[in-house]
Parts: structure tokens; C-alpha cells; sequence
């Protein structure tokens, strides 16, 4: 519907930040790689005309888009600059996402028990901030996050 919209009236940031959204629900959709490829013009865009409004939390899908196409560090350097970000700006409300998106990453890369700290300390900021749909995409990957440790120390004893 945004497209539709701002190619109708020639609305050229708004545009872009549709292009953004497509390239959010194309990694949602497990085709990573091509998402990545639009919300990477789409930041470079935006960043050059100077609309950072929304960034960072276009870094943290970013980021997520990586991750799932297996390149680690960038998904990792990314949003570790995102956070940095949101704690330099105020920036806050998009926090609680940024920080699950980094305790997936820890993750991936064997550190689970950070994440769990990392998703639970996400859970408390939303709830502080009254985000529910951050609480719950927190809450659900504190889940699977916890019952990974569990079932890893499980089967070491």
C-alpha cells in the first residue's frame, strides 16, 4: 500500500522506505540474501538524503537478514553499531528488538548463556517501555534460547 501511494505521488523518500519494508518481509520470508540486497540501497538511501528516522531499526533487520544468510560478523558488527546508536541518541524504543537480534547472533556463535542475560535484560526495557510486541518476540526467543542451555547441560551430566 505504500508503494502503491508514493509512486502515485512521486514521494521519493517514502519510497524508499517501502523498499525497506519489502526487503523486511523478503527475509522474513527466508529469502535473506535478496532482502539484504534491498535494505542495504534502501539504508544507503536514506542515510544520504539524511532520513535516519527508522534506521536502526532497518540495521537490526539488516542484521537479522545476515545472520540468516550466514555471514556473522557483518550481522555482528551491524547491529553492535545500531545500539551504539540508539544509546548515543535516546534512540530507545527500538532497543529491545536490536538487543534480541544480538543475542541471536550470540547464539549462533556458542554463546548462549550471554543471550539468555541479553534477552532477559531486552524483556525488562520493553516491559519497562510498555512495548508488548517487542516483549513477546523477546519472550519467545528467550524460549528457545533457554531450552537450548537447558538442553545442553542436560546432556553433559
Amino acid at each position: 500500500m505504500l508503494r502503491t501511494h508514493t509512486t502515485l505521488h512521486a514521494l521519493d523518500v517514502w519510497r524508499t522506505y517501502a523498499d525497506a519494508f519489502d526487503g523486511e518481509i523478503l527475509i522474513r520470508r527466508g529469502r535473506s540474501e535478496e532482502g539484504v540486497r534491498i535494505i542495504r540501497g534502501a539504508l544507503r538511501s536514506l542515510k544520504s538524503g539524511g532520513f535516519i528516522l527508522y534506521a536502526t531499526a532497518f540495521e537490526g533487520v539488516l542484521a537479522e537478514g545476515l545472520l540468516a544468510a550466514g555471514q556473522v560478523t557483518e550481522a555482528r558488527e551491524i547491529v553492535a553499531r545500531a545500539i551504539g546508536q540508539c544509546r548515543r541518541s535516546g534512540e530507545a524504543w527500538c532497543l529491545p528488538e536490536l538487543m534480541r537480534v544480538e543475542a541471536l547472533i550470540l547464539t549462533t556463535t556458542g554463546q548462549s548463556s550471554e543471550a539468555v542475560g541479553l534477552l532477559r535484560d531486552g524483556l525488562r526495557l520493553a516491559r519497562t517501555q510498555g512495548v508488548l510486541a517487542w516483549e513477546r518476540k523477546l519472550a519467545a526467543a528467550l524460549v528457545g534460547v533457554d531450552a537450548s542451555v537447558g538442553a545442553r547441560r542436560h546432556s553433559e551430566t
